[in-house]
Formats: structure tokens, sequence, C-alpha cells
């Protein structure tokens, strides 16, 4: 019989997520939009093999490191985007490459390893180089938005797809009206706060 005294269990708490910042290169190709997407190394605890978009962790020096503005991002997750896309591709930004923010989203709470990601967008042009990097992307290449939908894509980066042809729909004169949406797991569900034209999906089992 369970001892009527000892103390109820308790749920561990959830790792508190850290902050990451990933690039979204968009160039035009002869199948429409495409961005520049590499799959992560077996060797990574987090989304080993996945088809991502450079990225990482922000780390202390981008917290005090110059970088472009981004409207609606304080400086880092600029800083920290553009240094991982640097380090995992090989193509280095102009000075003051144009970058708009995305979107956000949060990993779920039971994972071990959490992030609190923001997502960038820039175009190819601001970019020079021969892709390459330190081997943390393998396979790097140019994926049209028409090809990744067929893709075997992880729940987040299929989010940020989406996110993204939104965000192309409105046009270069309306993408000032783009509102950052942020993806957070609730009740079983990956939502968008705020919702706009996008509806909850049944999350994952993975990030």
């Amino acid at each position: 019989m369970p001892d009527s005294h000892a103390a109820p269990a308790t749920s561990p708490r959830p790792v508190k997520p850290a902050d990451a910042a990933s690039l979204v290169i968009l160039r035009e190709g002869d199948d429409g939009p495409a961005v520049l997407m590499g799959q992560r190394s077996a060797r990574h605890r987090f989304m080993p093999r996945a088809l991502v978009f450079p990225g990482g962790r922000i780390d202390r020096e981008d917290r005090m490191a110059p970088a472009p503005s981004c409207p609606g991002l304080p400086p880092a997750f600029a800083a920290a985007a553009l240094r991982e896309t640097v380090e995992e591709t090989g193509l280095v930004p102009a000075r003051d490459v144009p970058l708009a923010y995305l979107c956000r989203l949060v990993t779920p709470a039971h994972l071990p390893i959490r992030f609190d990601a923001r997502f960038l967008v820039a175009g190819a042009e601001a970019f020079s180089g021969t892709l390459g990097g330190s081997g943390e992307l393998e396979f790097l290449r140019w994926v049209a938005l028409t090809e990744a939908v067929t893709l075997e894509l992880s729940q987040p980066t299929r989010v940020v797809m989406e996110e993204l042809s939104s965000w192309l729909s409105l046009g270069p004169g309306g993408r000032d009206t783009h509102v950052p949406g942020t993806w957070r797991h609730r009740g079983g569900a990956l939502r968008r706060f705020p919702a706009g034209q996008f509806t909850a999906r049944k999350a994952s089992s993975g990030p």
C-alpha cells in the first residue's frame, strides 16, 4: 500500500528555452521563390538529419556585436542569424543587408532541449561567396517553395514555410503590414498568436 504520508509526485520543471535565430535566405529561381536549406548533421542532439534553415542559439558575443536593423527585434537576433549563416553556409552578407522579421516559434515544454527561435528573411542578392561552411549543415541547396510542400519537413519548418508564403503574398508594398506571429504549443495543438489567417494544427511528437 502506498505511504499516505509520502510527498506528492511532482513533474520536473520545464527547461527554459534558449534564444535562437534562423535566417531564411530567399531568391527567385526558375521554379519561383526558393530558400536556402541544409540537412543537420546526424551528430546533433536536436533535430538530427532534419532539413532546416541556417541558424542557432544566441551567444554572449551576439548581444554585444553590431548588426543590421531588423524591425521588431533586438540586434542580437540579427547578429546571431547572420553569424550562423556565415558559419554554416559560407555566404557573407552585405554590411547593411535588409532584414525582415517573419515569425517566432517556441519548442514544447516537455522537450529536454528547447529554443525560443525568431526567423528572419533576407534576399540572396545581399550575400556573396560560395556555398560551403563548417559542415554543421550538409547538402546545402536551394529549395523551391513548390518543392518544399512535397518534402518530409519537421512541423516547425513547415510552419515557417507557410509564414513565408503568406509574407510573399503581401507583395513588396504590403510587407510592412505583416504582423510576426508567435507559435506555441497549447492543449496538444500548435497555435499562432495572433492567429491571423492561420489555423491551429495537432502538435507533432517532436519539436
